[in-house]
């Protein structure tokens, strides 16, 4: 099973899509969303004579990982676009695109390293072998492609966690700074309220005590 790319919503997500090899036959299991792989490798079959099938599935599987490419680029520019946005003003939009765009690139790593393993676990199987020259240098090239994957996906998806732990801090230093304002304004309505209430209460008691000295004079 490899992992084919499908953007939903507002990032990309991964879909698996399944290859079983029998003999000289080959299945792929797919839907909707990955059918533009089936295209690009019945393209490939069609410009290509003599094919054995390893040759050809492991040509689809670099034709996968060269699709990550384009969207890769895509995603770079944006973060590097999404990040001059909130340099000048941190706004809920711009946050909301940032964490699409993080979101995006987890799918994406993931998918690409799942793609990596698979390979892999091919290379440490006996079928690995029996593989003619052609077909090993079809599976080598393969291989460097999702090795290359996984390390432009690793480097940007740490490159968006670092930004987006950035701004994370700058807004909680931003809310502590008004918390601490808004703290200081409620203590300083308290401490005028006291003020008000003590004068309150001394000039109730001085106006009682000037009424009952009236009172004892004029009983007197």
């Amino acid at each position: 099973m490899f992992w084919t790319l499908e953007k939903d919503k507002d990032y990309y997500e991964a879909i698996p899509m399944t290859f079983i090899v029998e003999n000289k036959r080959m299945i792929t299991i797919s839907n909707h969303k990955n059918a533009y792989v089936i295209d690009q490798m019945l393209a490939y079959l069609d410009s290509h004579e003599s094919l054995s099938i390893y040759k050809f599935l492991f040509a689809g599987l670099e034709i996968i990982s060269n699709a990550y490419y384009p969207v890769i680029e895509e995603m770079d520019k944006s973060k590097d676009e999404i990040s001059a946005l909130l340099r000048q003003t941190t706004t809920k939009k711009n946050l909301f695109a940032l964490s699409d765009l993080e979101t995006g690139m987890v799918y994406l790593t993931a998918a690409a390293k799942q793609n990596r393993l698979l390979l892999e676990h091919i290379q440490g199987h006996a079928l690995y072998r029996r593989f003619n020259d052609v077909e090993r240098e079809q599976f080598d090239d393969a291989m460097i492609e999702a090795h290359q994957l996984v390390s432009m996906t690793d480097l940007i998806s740490q490159v968006l966690q670092q930004l987006s732990a950035s701004y994370n801090n700058i807004l909680n230093n931003n809310l502590n700074d008004s918390l601490s304002i808004f703290d200081y304004y409620l203590r300083l309505t308290s401490s005028t309220c006291g003020y008000y209430r003590f004068l309150r209460n001394e000039c109730s008691s001085t106006i009682y005590r000037r009424a009952k000295c009236l009172d004892l004079y004029l009983n007197g």
